[in-house]
């Protein structure tokens, strides 16, 4: 079996990911352990990369990832960030949605949403604070639901944000949390 070179991208066809639950998470957590898969990237245009995976793997991983249930598409595409320490070397605040530690001990992190990097720079709005894992996946997917129902077409997260305030927003991502409490209820911002 030949590897791929060291550093190497392979992307995976005919995936877009714009967010991740904690099972999906799980999955491809999986298929990294199963096919000795050194790094793993979601790229700019939304899609999953990988490096170390032999060329003749491929096929075998993307039905492996068949069993993610992957969003529909969001009005624009979406960059996320994960740092691993405070100092923000991926810049989080500048993405759509942003990762920070807020301790490595508890593992526990800051959930930003709404940031930029672009020519109108945005720094992300704080949305959660010393979240789980769980619940910082759970925070960002909600918010993406809000974002998907009520953004025009084209529109990031960033000029979405520039369009509501910080409060109006978070009331909206608390309300999909309480519909999905409810048992059975599919969570359509639309109906709030």
């Amino acid at each position: 079996m030949s590897r791929s070179i060291e550093n190497k991208f392979i992307t995976i066809p005919g995936y877009r990911v714009n967010s991740l639950t904690a099972a999906e998470l799980h999955t491809i957590w999986s298929a990294v352990e199963k096919f000795g898969i050194e790094r793993i990237r979601i790229t700019p245009g939304s899609q999953i990369a990988v490096s170390g995976l032999a060329a003749d793997q491929v096929a075998e991983l993307v039905e492996k990832l068949g069993a993610l249930e992957l969003p529909q598409p969001m009005p624009a595409r979406i960059k996320v960030a994960v740092a691993g320490c405070p100092r923000c070397c991926t810049m989080p605040r500048l993405r759509d949605i942003g990762f920070i530690p807020a301790s490595v001990k508890a593992r526990t992190w800051h959930v930003y949403f709404g940031g930029h990097g672009g020519r109108i720079p945005r720094i992300g709005d704080l949305i959660g604070a010393s979240l789980t894992l769980d619940d910082s996946l759970d925070l960002a997917r909600r918010a993406l639901l809000v974002y998907q129902h009520e953004a025009e077409p084209q529109t990031r997260t960033s000029g979405f944000m520039r369009t509501t305030s910080l409060e109006i927003f978070l009331k909206k991502v608390e309300k999909v949390h309480l519909l999905t409490q409810v048992k059975g209820f599919d969570a359509d911002p639309a109906r709030m």
